[in-house]
């Protein structure tokens, strides 16, 4: 069910005064935006934000917890944030500001608002009224929204400034005992779309790392057999297992041609090595096939090389041929599963992510 809110704000001249509710926490408004509509001029000296109007003067160290007015200080609900070259601060720092006279208040409107769901946060993103006008109290419909968050009024909706803030939430979550935590690299043009489309509601999915192993190599004597295994990683990347479902090394990877980017290496064939096209994938399906054993899944099928290998212990191997040896594992999981894998010729790694819409 589709769950809807209401966002009301009275619009006025050249006021601010945002209320945050306690469930949301903080109201955090960008504070060159806030403090020019309130009629002060806003300077930076390499350290900290200044201000000054008739009323007298404001500064704070950007990422500090308190800000000084007419050299008193004040404690912020919290620390002020800096996202690519703006700096946010709570908005009840506006609340400390000496009164200056306000004109009558225009008419109540709806401002259009999207809350942004991060694994158990959801956060309000908010963009700032039109120029010439400022938000003087933000009241919010708290009926369906009691899970922690904040909310955030966006100076503009540009790529630098949405993915600085998506990284942001990304941050927090996993800081506040989200554990291995990340976003799926396409949400900040996830956040982007919904704010044009104006939508009220978008998940950002949520990936918890289930399992991962990194693996040096010595590529003195095994040069191109790491370009096949760095070439075999593009192909696996990005792999998506859904809940149910067989992983195949094979399928994922395809065939290894030099049409699709790999080069004659060295494959071992009982105790030889002998020259192959695509020499050295196994490298990649033995770093991945560590990372399923340390996330627990089901390995279906493994095989080992027919000698010991010297860049895992023995037993932690795992040798593939198109067409007659594979690297399967089952997502018994309930969510689907994301490959992430890559490196270069020196190290390779694998991480697998469970993925939380």
């Amino acid at each position: 069910m589709v769950r809807r809110f209401t966002v009301l704000a009275v619009l006025v001249l050249f006021q601010v005064s945002l209320l945050a509710t306690q469930a949301w926490g903080s109201v955090m408004v960008p504070a060159r935006v806030a403090f020019e509509r309130q009629g002060i001029t806003v300077g930076w000296d390499g350290r900290q934000v200044t201000g000054h109007w008739p009323a007298g003067t404001i500064r704070f160290v950007p990422g500090a917890a308190s800000v000084y007015i007419n050299e008193v200080e004040h404690t912020l609900e919290r620390p002020s944030v800096t996202l690519q070259g703006t700096t946010f601060v709570p908005g009840s720092v506006l609340d400390h500001l000496p009164a200056t006279p306000v004109e009558q208040p225009e008419p109540v409107e709806e401002i259009t608002g999207t809350v942004v769901q991060v694994g158990d946060w959801s956060y309000l993103v908010l963009e700032c009224p039109p120029p010439g006008y400022s938000i003087l109290d933000l009241s919010l419909s708290q009926r369906h929204w009691s899970r922690p968050g904040s909310v955030w009024l966006l100076p503009d909706r540009s790529e630098h400034t949405v993915s600085a803030l998506v990284h942001f939430f990304e941050r927090e979550v996993r800081e506040a005992g989200g554990g291995n935590f990340a976003l799926v690299p396409e949400a900040p043009w996830a956040l982007i779309s919904a704010l044009e489309e104006k939508r009220q509601i978008v998940t950002l999915p949520a990936l918890q790392l289930l399992g991962e192993c990194v693996v040096n190599f010595n590529t003195a004597s095994a040069y191109n057999n790491m370009l096949n295994a760095v070439q075999a990683s593009k192909y696996l990347n990005g792999t998506v297992v859904p809940p149910g479902t067989v992983f195949s090394y094979n399928q994922a990877v395809g065939r290894r041609t030099t049409e699709r980017g790999f080069v004659r290496g060295y494959a071992i064939s009982g105790n030889r090595s002998v020259p192959t096209v695509g020499g050295g994938v196994c490298r990649m399906s033995t770093v991945i096939y560590g990372a399923v054993l340390d996330a627990g899944l089901p390995v279906v099928e493994r095989h080992p090389h027919s000698r010991p290998v010297g860049y895992v212990p023995v037993g932690k191997d795992a040798t593939v041929t198109w067409g007659v040896h594979d690297m399967k594992f089952k997502n018994d999981r309930s969510y689907p599963i994301r490959v992430d894998a890559g490196g270069t010729v020196h190290q390779l790694y694998v991480r697998l992510w469970e993925v939380r819409s």
